[in-house]
């Protein structure tokens, strides 16, 4: 008999450290990482998601996004694919479209300021 009803289908939660450090793992072993805190960005005025994606301050609005619970559609057959099985091929086509600006992203000013006060 076959699974029927509605399943949340994504990943394990998991860090933003643990997704910087494998892209750093696959493409710039030689890069550092300047921590930030939340109160650090929110005060340089760094948007949420659209600066710099991925990151949510941690915060009431936005504590239940990334904790999706799976547990109903995993002992259904829901396999996450490795972390590097996924970045892997994303990195390899990010490569190849270097004419095309990103719609988000940190500004070179925005880094440099955090930088400087960090």
């Amino acid at each position: 008999m076959g699974a029927s009803g509605t399943f949340d289908i994504t990943s394990q939660p998991f860090a933003l450290h643990r997704l910087l450090a494998t892209i750093q793992d696959l493409c710039c072993p030689s890069c550092e990482f300047v921590p930030v805190t939340d109160q650090t960005l929110i005060a340089a005025k760094i948007g949420p998601w659209m600066n710099l994606p991925l990151w949510l301050p941690d915060t009431p609005d936005h504590q239940d996004l990334f904790g999706i619970n799976t547990d109903r559609a995993q002992p259904a057959g829901l396999c996450s694919r490795p972390l590097v099985k996924t970045l892997g091929p994303l990195l390899d086509w990010d490569r190849t479209r270097r004419d095309v600006p990103l719609a988000t992203l940190l500004t070179a000013a925005q880094e440099a300021r955090l930088l400087q006060n960090t």
